[in-house]
């Protein structure tokens, strides 16, 4: 019961800011696209890079990557086969890519960053990346 409330707290915290972040954009008629500008071409990068700068790259971590990535690769192919049955656009291949990434990065990595250490995080990032 202790984990759950470390875990429950933690996300709580992570979701009140999201809920924060969206109350203030609505009051303060912020713009989004110049937010989604500042996000996607300056500060994903950063976080994306700076955090798994500071791991050393051994073969175990560079292989969690590799793992990350064959098991991503094939989920996205094998969604596209059952998708493809039921569409015969490209909404076939928006769902095998949303299969395969499944917002790891925006998503998870708050929730990581809160869970474990630096070293641990450093590993999730390399097999976001991966």
């Amino acid at each position: 019961m202790a984990i759950f409330n470390f875990v429950f707290f933690k996300i709580i915290a992570i979701l009140l800011n999201v809920i924060i972040g969206f109350l203030a954009g609505k009051w303060s008629k912020v713009d989004r696209d110049s937010i989604a500008g500042l996000l996607f071409y300056f500060i994903a990068p950063i976080v994306f890079f700076s955090i798994p700068a500071h791991t050393k790259l051994d073969l175990h971590e560079i292989s969690i990557a590799i793992v990350t990535f064959v098991i991503a690769s094939a989920l996205c192919y094998l969604s596209r086969l059952v998708f493809k049955r039921y569409w015969q656009d490209a909404t076939q291949n928006i769902l095998a890519m949303a299969a395969g990434t499944a917002n790891t990065g925006y998503f998870m990595l708050p929730i990581a960053a809160k869970l474990f250490d630096e070293y641990t995080l450093s590993l999730y990032m390399m097999a976001t990346i991966g």
